[in-house]
């Protein structure tokens, strides 16, 4: 392992842990009857929130703040996505 690249899996979790719960989540997310109908920038919002997730249940602290503000910023992002856009 490179030692000058930092090793956050006690923080966010191992790869696989996140890796496995995020695609499993985006995987049942694709299976909805609306992921077609969303903007590609609302399902990449979509991805990064459920990438979010994966390290909240996989790393150290589920309380860390700045994933539940980083899920809060890829929501507005979402919402401000759809005020450009027509549906």
């Amino acid at each position: 392992m490179d030692p000058s690249i930092p090793n956050r899996d006690d923080q966010h979790g191992g790869v696989q842990a996140v890796g496995w719960l995020s695609q499993l989540i985006k995987l049942s997310m694709r299976s909805t009857l609306n992921w077609n109908r969303l903007s590609s920038g609302g399902q990449e919002s979509l991805d990064m929130i459920a990438h979010k997730i994966g390290r909240i249940l996989s790393g150290g602290d589920p309380h860390d703040r700045q994933h539940w503000e980083d899920i809060a910023g890829y929501a507005r992002a979402a919402m401000r996505s759809f005020d450009q856009t027509d549906r």
